[in-house]
């Protein structure tokens, strides 16, 4: 189990690895350094009877060197081992973070979210603390039980003897706890991780659960895998605690054994009374680091089942990089023969369509047309399942995916903003961009005047999600963040759908400042939105079913005509009193 644990520990530790095995090396040193304090010990009982000032310093020497150098291992120990357990694990959160950011979107479920959550801090964080210690504590145990052994062996073949029969019946013991531990580990990270799951989703949710009052319904569900958690946790500990109990239990009846063999070897005159002492002293001392190895067993399966999930959570789905970099000035895109589906349902058939470059294209349809569907695949959110996609005249998948996100800006419905400053949140699309600039971006996103009214103006925490704002601030603020990344490419997806007339007035002229000279796809249920595009592409059911202008389109029989027929009907619509 050590050797399968330090094993995957090093693969794991790449450029740390060389710190590791030289801190295992000090871990020995350490259990040396440990079993030297013994000869103090036995250097006063070999020479008991002649004893005087001379052999007590001797003896005190040993013994302090004994102490300086365990001291100095263990610091040495902390200095490679340990602390290089945080930097092992610091990288693979670093390596995680850089996968997901290459990750095809449908990797993103709801219970992939809360095993990522759950991997990148429970599990990295037990691990941390717990694989180093682990191996240290093991390496240490067994060297130190190795070094009294020999020195049992050395001095008297039967005592020694009687220490190996007892190491060989703790050893089997500890196989069945083994056994046991695999079993109890692996069930308890699953219930981990459904907790963090569950939990997850009764956080997000409680605004709703809150207006439907529902609370109280979905609290079951997360007190139900608290309470099954705590059974786990039970469960492991009545499965374990007698068996550990039985291990730690063998020991000290080996203990017993070896006092008992030394007094019968003193009465029959095979041994003198110096070495009767030394070997019953030694008894005492030969298990004492082993004794805590039943532990130390459960936190190795636990160590190996965290590693097992660490290395299933990184096995991402990632995209194709491809290896060139965008450096055209031909900003169109084109769609030939494109399908996609989402698992079993299909999302969007047989697309052909090219969105010519510096014009706005309106996309429309109904709820679940595609429309979505058509920006996500554009921006490269997940891959096409057949036929292409190229801007200019590359296929974006032959494009480096970072050189392509350049290109890019999205402003959608939904914004999130980060748990930082305003200030920050803008600069995050544009790390170099100067105080001006950003100031400069909020006037033409319309959203300097309401940010330099707040307390701290550009420094205002916004708190996660822009939970502070409103949403059509968050919007002005998004818009601000795309302007300031400056792409060639603008994708707006239902940016007014859902704000007051005011926040809309300001966000259409915002969004007039982000998309001027611009190649720009915008989703929206506005005529006022859609009218002026160039060119309007109308989706049903996964299909593009009609292509032109506001103009040649509204005339045609079709979904945009009704489309044109339902907003004009709306625009009449009064509020009547009924007074029956």
């Amino acid at each position: 189990m050590l050797y399968k644990i330090f094993k995957r520990v090093l693969n794991l530790s790449k450029k740390n690895k060389k710190k590791i095995i030289i801190g295992s090396l000090f871990n020995i040193l350490k259990a040396f350094s440990m079993g030297t304090m013994f000869f103090g010990v036995f250097y006063i009982f070999l020479n008991i009877n002649n004893l005087n000032l001379d052999y007590i310093k001797n003896s005190f020497y040993i013994i302090f060197v004994s102490v300086l150098f365990r001291f100095i291992f263990q610091w040495l120990i902390d200095i490679y081992i340990t602390a290089a357990g945080y930097d092992v694990f610091k990288d693979y959160r670093l390596e995680m973070a850089d996968k997901l950011k290459n990750a095809q979107m449908s990797y993103f479920s709801e219970n992939n979210l809360g095993k990522i959550q759950g991997v990148m801090t429970t599990t990295i964080t037990s691990l941390e603390g717990f694989s180093m210690m682990t191996i240290s504590n093991m390496l240490v145990s067994f060297s130190m039980t190795l070094f009294m052994i020999i020195m049992l062996f050395y001095n008297s073949l039967i005592l020694g003897m009687i220490s190996l029969i007892g190491i060989s019946v703790a050893f089997y013991i500890l196989s069945i706890i083994n056994k046991r531990a695999s079993l109890c580990t692996k069930e308890l990270e699953i219930v981990q991780n459904n907790l963090v799951i569950k939990t997850i989703e009764y956080i997000r949710g409680i605004t709703v659960l809150r207006s439907f009052n529902k609370v109280g319904t979905k609290k079951d569900g997360v007190t139900k895998v608290f309470k099954e958690k705590r059974e786990m946790d039970y469960k492991q500990e009545k499965q374990m605690a007698g068996m550990i109990r039985l291990y730690q239990f063998t020991f000290k009846i080996t203990s017993c054994f070896i006092v008992l063999g030394s007094c019968y070897m003193f009465a029959n005159r095979i041994i003198d009374a110096t070495y009767t002492s030394i070997f019953i002293v030694a008894s005492f001392f030969i298990y004492s680091e082993l004794e805590n190895m039943g532990d130390s067993v459960f936190l190795a399966r636990r160590t190996n089942n965290q590693l097992d999930l660490l290395e299933d959570t990184m096995n991402i789905p990632l995209f194709s990089d491809g290896g060139e970099e965008f450096n055209s000035n031909d900003f169109s895109i084109e769609f030939e023969n494109v399908n996609f589906s989402y698992e079993n349902e299909n999302a969007l058939n047989n697309i052909n369509i090219k969105l010519n470059s510096n014009e706005t294209t309106a996309i429309v349809g109904t709820s679940g047309s595609g429309k979505t569907t058509l920006c996500l695949l554009m921006s490269r959110f997940f891959d096409v399942k057949s036929g292409k996609i190229k801007i200019g005249d590359k296929d974006i998948r032959d494009i480096k995916y970072d050189s392509l996100m350049k290109q890019i800006s999205m402003v959608f419905q939904d914004v999130y903003l980060f748990n930082d400053t305003i200030e920050n949140n803008i600069r995050f699309a544009n790390k170099n961009a100067t105080d001006n600039q950003i100031v400069d971006a909020c006037k033409k996103a319309c959203c300097h005047e309401f940010i330099s009214n707040l307390p701290n103006g550009y420094k205002t925490i916004i708190g996660e999600g822009g939970s502070t704002l409103s949403g059509g601030e968050k919007q002005r603020i998004s818009i601000a963040r795309a302007i300031i990344k400056d792409s060639p490419i603008i994708i707006l997806d239902e940016m007014t759908s859902s704000v007051d007339l005011e926040n809309e007035h300001l966000i259409v002229k915002a969004m007039k400042n982000l998309t001027k000279n611009k190649t720009v796809v915008t989703i929206a249920h506005k005529i006022a939105t859609i009218k002026n595009a160039n060119k309007i592409i109308v989706m049903d059911k996964g299909f593009v079913v009609q292509e032109g202008t506001h103009d040649s389109l509204k005339n045609i029989e079709g979904i945009y005509n009704n489309f044109i027929k339902a907003r004009e009907q709306s625009k009449n619509w009064s509020l009547v009193k009924d007074y029956k």
